[in-house]
């Protein structure tokens, strides 16, 4: 008996020494430790090791910090029961296997895993979400979040999330109030790569996110979703949320093993409507309405319309719906001053809308005239529109007013004279001739130029002539058998008739006087040689015609007067006068005025040295036969 106990004592000594060696070995060489883990035991020393070991808490699951904890207190309690028999004298044993186990699990679960993990990591207000092969240190994992998430202690400090590219691969079972209470949440960005297709719980997913404006769920995938129960509760200020095909409100019953329960129609069956998703109800204040719309386009649908909807119904953008907003109208007040001076009205009146046009009326009473009218811009000051009588209205009420000042007596003011001038320059002194009451019947003055007449000014009117140029050779030639037969052009000039207001006014042409002018222009010399008599005409073209003006030649002041009411360019045109013989028959001078140039004798002086060739040639002949007569 002895002996056996001190086998047993043995035994126990050298399992506390071998437990010593692989806590250092494992301090040292977590390898080894592994290594010794994992080979099979041989003896039943090793038994309790290989055991802890087995029964390691899956990292996978959870390799949290909190839940690292939780895995080594376990192990070192599975330790502590498998040598809770040993005797009293083997506590060091006992607590050297205790140890030994515990750095395993520590080192175990720390380790790189072979398959990513899903996992949320917080820095300086933004919340993102990754899948990788190794979860960083103070990271927490979201492949098994319950109800209360692991970062909820930073709700208060959230304002953006981000969904990494990577996570796009992981498949969360829930997402179970993931943002609850995030109140400063604004920005969700790639909330695509959230990947919903296998999610059965979105219960309160975003609620109280009361600063959040927009959602992108273009991409989620609501077909396994059981709950989805005040998933946008208090979210105040969602304004605008993109929906996909694959998204509905409504929820599916799930069955025991989690998935959806099917129908006899192989449909799956819907959940109770206590747990289908809502939109919050947009503000009902104008502009809003309280209801929502697709792509800014009626019909709109309240929350609980949209419920209904299947996805390829809700499938689009979904904002506010708002009215179209009322113009705001701002008030007119029309004001003369002083009241017994006369009236003023505006058109519209009372009111109108900003920037658009208001006319003003402003009548005096007798013995009254306008004397200013004004407006109030939108800084309140006064604004001139005596000349105008209109305004843009102002983003602001406005005041109209209209004074009045009583009239004064006119001076008397004497017309304006109406002048017949002459033009120095005019080619030949052409000037016109007619009475100042005959030209100034002919001339009719604009309303304008009579007001300036009546108001003092002086009208002048004359005539400018000068040689007209480029003119066609077809035109000429018109021109010179207009008349008649036998005439021939001798000067072409343009005369021009115009009236100005004032001496230093702007000329004004006029073509067609109301009635016939006379203008006398001295004739040219060269139309005047030797003193022969000659018959003139004068011809002109006018808007394409030609025709013939009445005109008369004064020998004595040697003047010609053509008569016309339309002014252009004119052609004196000339023939050999016709002079009677008192026998009845008449004789007609040269065709065209003597131009002085001497006369061509070569055709004469060849006549006569032909006859003198003759007269000496018969002259010899003849003395050449006297002489022969002589001989015989």
């Amino acid at each position: 008996m002895a002996e056996t106990k001190q086998i047993h004592s043995l035994r126990k000594r050298v399992l506390a020494c071998l437990m010593s060696v692989v806590l250092v070995a494992g301090i040292i060489a977590p390898g080894t430790l592994t290594a010794f883990a994992e080979t099979p035991a041989k003896t039943g020393t090793t038994e309790p090791v290989a055991t802890e070991n087995a029964n390691a808490p899956d990292t996978k699951a959870d390799p949290s910090p909190a839940n690292t904890a939780v895995a080594d207190n376990n192990e070192a309690g599975d330790e502590d029961e498998a040598l809770e028999n040993d005797e009293p004298d083997n506590q060091a044993a006992k607590n050297a296997a205790a140890a030994a186990a515990g750095a395993a699990g520590a080192k175990t679960t720390m380790s790189a895993q072979d398959d990513p993990i899903a996992y949320a990591v917080y820095e300086n207000g933004t919340l993102t979400f990754k899948y990788e092969a190794e979860m960083p240190e103070g990271a927490w994992d979201v492949s098994n979040t319950g109800k209360t998430q692991p970062w909820s202690s930073k709700a208060a400090d959230i304002t953006k999330v981000v969904f990494d590219a990577s996570f796009k691969n992981a498949t969360p079972l829930s997402t179970y109030a993931w943002f609850k209470g995030c109140e400063k949440l604004e920005t969700i960005t790639d909330l695509k790569n959230l990947n919903t297709s296998n999610t059965t719980n979105m219960a309160e997913m975003f609620s109280g996110c009361k600063a959040l404006k927009e959602l992108d769920l273009s991409a989620a995938n609501t077909k396994n979703v059981g709950d989805m129960k005040d998933a946008f509760k208090d979210c105040s200020k969602l304004e605008k949320v993109t929906l996909g095909e694959n998204f509905s409100f409504k929820t599916v019953k799930l069955g025991e093993d989690g998935k959806p329960v099917v129908g006899d129609d192989e449909k799956p069956v819907a959940g109770e409507e206590s747990t289908w998703g809502k939109l919050p109800t947009p503000p009902t204040a104008a502009p809003n309405t309280g209801k929502w719309w697709k792509d800014g386009k009626a019909p709109s649908k309240t929350p609980e319309e949209m419920q209904a909807m299947s996805g390829s119904e809700l499938k689009g953008e979904w904002t506010w719906e708002t009215e179209e907003p009322q113009p705001t109208e701002y008030k007119i007040t029309a004001t003369p001053d002083p009241a017994e001076g006369g009236t003023v009205t505006t058109d519209p009146a009372d009111k109108s809308e900003a920037n658009k046009t208001v006319k003003v009326t402003a009548t005096p009473k007798d013995g009254y005239e306008i004397d200013k009218i004004t407006y109030t811009d939108k800084d309140g000051a006064e604004k001139d529109i005596t000349s105008d009588k209109q305004f843009n209205m102002p983003e602001k009420d406005t005041t109209v007013k209209a004074t009045f000042k009583k009239k004064t007596d006119p001076k008397p003011v004497d017309p304006g004279t109406f002048i017949v001038d002459d033009d120095s320059g005019a080619w030949q002194k052409a000037k016109i001739t007619s009475s100042v009451a005959d030209v100034q019947k002919a001339v009719k003055l604009t309303t304008d130029e009579q007001k300036q007449l009546d108001e003092g000014t002086n009208a002048y009117v004359y005539v400018t002539a000068s040689k007209a140029s480029d003119v066609s050779s077809d035109l000429q030639l018109k021109l010179k058998k207009a008349p008649g037969d036998g005439y021939y052009v001798g000067a072409l000039v343009d005369i021009n008739l115009y009236v100005k207001m004032g001496a230093d006014g702007t000329p004004r042409q006029i073509t067609d006087p109301e009635s016939k002018i006379d203008v006398t222009l001295n004739m040219p010399s060269s139309l005047m040689k030797d003193g022969k008599e000659y018959e003139y005409a004068v011809a002109y073209e006018h808007d394409g015609d030609v025709k013939t003006a009445k005109s008369s030649f004064d020998k004595k002041t040697k003047t010609l007067t053509i008569t016309s009411d339309e002014f252009s360019t004119y052609a004196i045109d000339y023939k050999s006068k016709t002079a009677s013989t008192g026998d009845g028959t008449s004789t007609k001078s040269n065709t065209s005025p003597k131009t002085g140039d001497p006369l061509n004798i070569i055709p004469i002086v060849a006549i006569v040295v032909v006859a003198l060739g003759v007269v000496v040639f018969a002259g010899v002949r003849m003395s050449r036969s006297r002489n022969k007569s002589k001989s015989e």
